[in-house]
């Protein structure tokens, strides 16, 4: 703990002197997730990655970070609960996404430019990876009531077109899983920082 806080003192001055000498911050910590430090040039690789697969909307820095953040949390729940993300799995998720904007070959180059290594994309996408099969998971161990069921498809029947309600039954406690999960996992997270194990830094220059 003392080291890590020499550290953070270190940066956070470095950071205030290059600020006001004009230079570019190389990197840095930008928050930390129990033991896990997310740094500027992974939020920098991020944002490349998101831009290759076409999400253009979710560049900014602070909205990355929390994603990250919510990224780690989530595996290091995961990892109690002993899931795992199978090498298959990952391998699935690495020829998706390397083709997801063009040439795979493209794709690794970009990487290399911004100095993001293999072996740390491949980090990325078995924690992507083991995030999907949590949240599958919790998502099928969420309860839905036969009253709550009953209600959204009384008040959506005309979204479930002319399916009866035991035709229905499944698909709309599906959608209500999600919906509450999603609210749950929300809460959650806002839980975990309460808590202190997350904290975010604020660096100047660093509000794209």
């Amino acid at each position: 703990m003392r080291r890590f806080l020499l550290l953070m003192m270190v940066l956070l001055f470095s950071t205030a002197i290059f600020a006001e000498e004009g230079w570019e911050l190389v990197d840095g910590i930008l928050a930390k997730v129990d033991d896990k430090v997310i740094t500027l040039s992974e939020v920098r690789a991020e944002r490349a990655i998101l831009r290759w697969g076409g999400e253009e909307d979710a560049l900014a820095t602070g909205e990355v970070v929390r994603e990250l953040v919510k990224r780690a949390l989530i595996v290091s729940e995961a990892s109690k609960l002993r899931l795992t993300a199978t090498e298959d799995e990952v391998r699935g998720e690495l020829a998706v996404l390397a083709g997801a904007g063009g040439p795979p070959s493209l794709f690794w180059k970009k990487m290399a430019d911004i100095g993001f290594t293999r072996v740390e994309v491949e980090e990325r996408a078995r924690a992507v990876t083991l995030v999907a099969r949590y949240l599958a998971f919790r998502k099928e161990t969420t309860y839905v009531s036969e009253s709550d069921v009953r209600k959204y498809y009384s008040d959506k029947a005309d979204e479930l077109g002319e399916k009866s309600l035991a035709e229905a039954r499944d698909e709309v406690r599906e959608r209500l899983a999600e919906e509450k999960y999603s609210v749950e996992l929300k809460e959650w997270v806002e839980e975990q920082v309460q808590r202190g194990r997350v904290r975010i830094m604020s660096l100047p220059g660093l509000n794209d």
